[in-house]
């Protein structure tokens, strides 16, 4: 999803694209954290195996890491840094592909503005 960053304030549009930064900050952070401690998620190297197995592996590295966390072992000083993108050679997105991702965002408009009113009541 993309934020929309010429929405005016105090428009739902300009809610949403608060709300999406400020997700997207948090998980960029996250995603971070884990390509620091497992280095087969860095985009240099590749998980040659099913979108599905590779989300249980990113899934298991996530757990591992938050049990490494409870048990305070120390993050491993990072020995190079994450350099580019992982494909910048993706061809263009398929047309539709955009209209389904701009339906869904506008559900997600209307999703956080009815929240933000539910608890603007209480």
């Amino acid at each position: 999803m993309l934020p929309l960053p010429h929405a005016e304030e105090g428009t739902p549009e300009y809610y949403y694209t608060k709300l999406h930064c400020q997700c997207r900050n948090a998980v960029e952070r996250c995603i971070g954290v884990l390509k620091a401690r497992w280095r087969c998620l860095l985009c240099d190297r590749t998980l040659h195996y099913e979108p599905t197995f590779v989300g249980f592996i990113v899934n298991a590295c996530a757990v591992l890491h938050n049990i490494l966390t409870v048990l305070r072992v120390p993050q491993p000083p990072p020995m190079f840094e994450d350099l580019g993108h992982d494909n910048p050679d993706e061809p263009e997105e398929d047309l539709n592909l955009l209209h389904q991702a701009d339906e869904v965002r506008r559900h997600l408009i209307e999703y956080a503005v009815a929240r933000r009113r539910l608890h603007a009541d209480d």
